[in-house]
């Protein structure tokens, strides 16, 4: 018998811990490119050679493998020979036309971008096309980039996927939660979404709160990161006290960045706060991080400060000190007589002579770290405008031009009316 629980063939396998559990997608979901599907309807008693299928059955799933039919009856062949296809055949094509089909309409969407709606509906075309290792590894690469866009979030609910474990864990015991944790923080984008939500059905347990904080504080910068996106997909933004430390202490650009996105879902800027007080910190690093995180959380109350803190950076005048260059001789004299005639021991005399020149000066650059700190305000900067990068005097200019629309109170909440 052929088991249709997974994709079959080993060439679709996305990857041995996901499952799929269906295939079709609801009738919902508006996939233009569906129309295609008319020409792969199964005609009665029409036969079909053996060559390297896709077959959508009549219950929804997709069976992947070489394939044939022999008076009327469908069978794909298996390590034992061929066998027999018990559900009913929908639609049938092969894979070499679905997969010439499907890199052309990647090369139509090449400059689109991973959230535009019409490579959704490419990614949900070619899972209804039961290129389910297509999708998953296509979908995993938007995830990475958009891991809170909507429409990507829902098609992964739409595709019916699930983190499989080892059939002896007992879902929700310690070995198959850290199981699950190990998915989530070296798998790809896709096994990370799936892990979170696989442990999120366990947070109503006793145990789930210190395990978060576990994560968190795990010496594993993978780990720490999927932490905080476990954090992030069971309480949004409300944990934003634990986003905002991270975001500005961790030693990890990438956790960093997952904490800052912790704050961006929350939709509220008056979560700078704690990263435009940063921006004084007297550590370069603290700085350079509070910049990075202000240009992740995108919002648009944070173009102010970064400009200011930009403007300072850029002053070149530091503060006057006086610098010397100087050469020291010692020079030994014989002792002085009338000195030396009530001692004992008559001692040699030695005088340091100094000479050289003292300098007014000021300082221009402190470190390379302030390099790296203007960088990341302007490139802060560009996330939160135009995208245009621009070196400093460009941002000056930009700013006169653009204040009226940018200014950090226009884009902050209104006080609520006291009674």
């Amino acid at each position: 018998m052929v088991r249709f629980l997974r994709d079959p063939g080993a060439m679709c396998n996305p990857s041995p811990s996901l499952l799929l559990l269906g295939l079709l997608l609801p009738v919902s979901v508006d996939v233009p490119l569906a129309q295609q599907e008319a020409s792969q309807q199964v005609s009665t008693g029409q036969e079909h050679p053996s060559r390297e299928r896709i077959l959508i059955l009549e219950d929804g799933r997709a069976l992947r493998s070489r394939a044939r039919c022999q008076a009327g009856v469908w069978e794909v062949h298996t390590k034992q020979g061929w066998s027999p296809v018990t559900s009913p055949v929908l639609r049938q094509r092969l894979e070499s036309d679905a997969l010439l089909e499907a890199r052309a309409l990647a090369r139509s969407l090449k400059n689109a971008s991973a959230a535009d709606p019409r490579r959704v509906e490419y990614l949900a075309w070619l899972y209804r096309q039961g290129l389910v290792s297509e999708a998953c590894r296509a979908l995993a690469r938007a995830l990475e980039e958009y891991p809170d866009e909507l429409r990507l979030l829902k098609l992964v609910s739409q595709m019916n996927l699930s983190l499989v474990l080892k059939d002896s864990l007992a879902t929700g015991s310690p070995e198959w939660q850290r199981a699950a944790v190990s998915h989530g923080a070296r798998g790809d984008a896709l096994e990370r979404e799936l892990a979170a939500r696989a442990l999120i059905t366990l947070r109503d347990r006793p145990g789930f709160d210190a395990l978060l904080k576990s994560l968190q504080r795990d010496s594993s910068s993978a780990v720490r990161r999927f932490g905080l996106f476990l954090e992030r997909r069971r309480s949004g933004g409300e944990a934003w006290r634990v986003f905002s430390r991270v975001a500005l202490l961790d030693p990890s650009e990438r956790v960093r960045h997952e904490a800052a996105l912790g704050m961006k879902i929350l939709g509220d800027p008056r979560v700078l706060g704690p990263a435009i007080f940063a921006m004084n910190s007297k550590y370069p690093a603290v700085r350079r991080n509070a910049a990075a995180a202000m240009g992740t959380m995108g919002y648009p109350a944070a173009v102010e400060p970064l400009i200011t803190r930009l403007a300072a950076l850029s002053g070149g005048a530091g503060s006057r000190s006086n610098i010397s260059v100087l050469t020291q001789r010692a020079v030994l004299f014989d002792f002085d007589v009338e000195v030396a005639a009530g001692a004992s021991i008559a001692d040699p005399q030695i005088v340091p002579v100094t000479e050289g020149v003292v300098l007014d000066v000021r300082v221009l650059s402190s470190s390379t770290i302030t390099v790296t700190e203007a960088a990341a305000v302007r490139g802060s900067l560009a996330q939160l405008t135009d995208g245009v990068k621009r070196n400093a005097l460009g941002w000056q200019n930009w700013w006169k031009a653009n204040q009226a629309e940018w200014t950090m109170k226009q884009h902050l909440p209104k006080p609520a009316d006291k009674d």
